[in-house]
């Protein structure tokens, strides 16, 4: 069995399906394969003829407005099934074959609603892997689900809003965002100089007890601390002009 050459987990807006029905084909064709076929072993239970998303729209209005989706692709093998358009097996030879998606939505109650107000949140959905021997037991679904759950802590921690999604031909850059990183650049910045600034007392020391000098190294210290406070100095204008 050859090996699949698979893609790292990529990232889509809902935007980004609205304007790509193909990508969005391949997506809700994977997910209704997988929900019926976890639904075949109990036929009297799951009526598993009707598919979890009839239609695009139907998908869409799962997603709303701010979903994350994960996708991972086989970027060797084409989508050729009997029953695909020319219009989507073109963009699989272009694009690779989806195996892999997840949809992280808003946490909004559970089936009841119960929670719903009260708590926020996210939850998977629509979490669905290929069913081809070639992509089982490879920790597909693990995958993308990481790659959600490490998103919205990055976009948590940042506090803003995605302003802008940009896709390339690999796919391997959909999602920026806009971080505040003012007081992780002056923390670095100041932890790297004070290390430094430590780093010399030491070198300073080391040199009194060779019996180097005392004055020269006494000199030393002082204008390395004087360029410390320089530097700071400078650091903080920089991080304040940006402000």
């Amino acid at each position: 069995m050859t090996t699949p050459c698979l893609s790292a987990p990529v990232l889509f807006l809902p935007q980004d399906l609205r304007s790509d029905s193909k990508l969005t084909s391949q997506i809700t064709r994977l997910t209704n394969d997988a929900f019926r076929r976890s639904k075949l072993p109990d036929p009297d239970k799951w009526n598993y003829e009707r598919p979890r998303f009839p239609t695009h729209e139907s998908y869409y209005e799962m997603l709303g407005d701010e979903t994350i989706v994960a996708v991972i692709f086989d970027q060797d093998v084409c989508a050729k099934h009997s029953s695909a358009s020319s219009a989507l097996e073109s963009d699989a030879i272009t694009n690779g074959k989806v195996v892999a998606c997840a949809a992280a939505v808003p946490w909004k109650g559970g089936w009841a609603k119960e929670g719903a107000g009260e708590e926020d949140g996210w939850e998977i959905k629509a979490l669905a892997v290929d069913g081809d021997a070639a992509y089982l037991r490879k920790g597909l679904a693990v995958r993308v689900m990481a790659a959600l759950e490490n998103h919205l802590i990055e976009r948590t921690k940042s506090q803003q809003p995605i302003v802008s999604t940009v896709r390339t031909g690999e796919r391997k850059d959909t999602v920026k965002f806009v971080e505040a990183r003012k007081e992780r650049v002056y923390g670095d910045a100041r932890q790297a100089l004070t290390l430094l600034f430590f780093g010399r007392m030491l070198h300073m020391m080391s040199r009194i007890e060779e019996s180097a000098g005392l004055a020269e190294s006494l000199n030393e210290f002082q204008d390395y601390g004087t360029m410390y406070t320089v530097l700071q100095d400078c650091i903080t204008s920089k991080i304040t002009a940006c402000e």
